[in-house]
């Protein structure tokens, strides 16, 4: 499984992109609640404080929203994703639609054929072009 993330200023300037393979096979949403996750921890290890992350899974948003969930692999990561943004200073998590998010997208989709993890500083081809959105899938 993919995940793609891509991190902008408040202007839309490109900051840094990054796609990880994540072993094994998933539940959709469970997958979008790692990919959370690690968006979360890649936010806390560059020390950047007020940001906005946007996600094209409702509900991932609406489970964090949640004071209780049914006890599941899914709720773990959900929990896991509140207490890393419990330690990180003005860091949200809102809905999207897809069309908002394609260039997370875009780099999950082209980025698989890298046989790891990958890390861009400066836009990627494959992603110049898109809508400059701060997003994750």
């Amino acid at each position: 499984m993919g995940v793609g993330m891509n991190l902008h200023d408040d202007v839309g300037g490109f900051v840094a992109s990054r796609f990880l393979v994540l072993p094994g096979s998933y539940r959709l949403e469970v997958g979008e609640a790692m990919g959370l996750l690690e968006a979360l921890s890649w936010i806390k290890s560059l020390g950047l404080q007020q940001v906005k992350i946007e996600v094209d899974a409702q509900l991932i948003v609406t489970a964090l929203n949640t004071t209780r969930g049914v006890e599941s692999v899914f709720y773990d990561y959900i929990l896991a994703c509140k207490r890393e943004l419990s330690h990180l200073q003005e860091v949200s998590v809102s809905f999207v639609y897809r069309v908002a998010n394609e260039k997370a997208h875009q780099i999950t989709r082209l980025a698989k054929t890298f046989p790891s993890h990958q890390c861009w500083i400066e836009p990627p081809s494959f992603v110049v072009g898109l809508s400059n959105r701060t997003c994750i899938c």
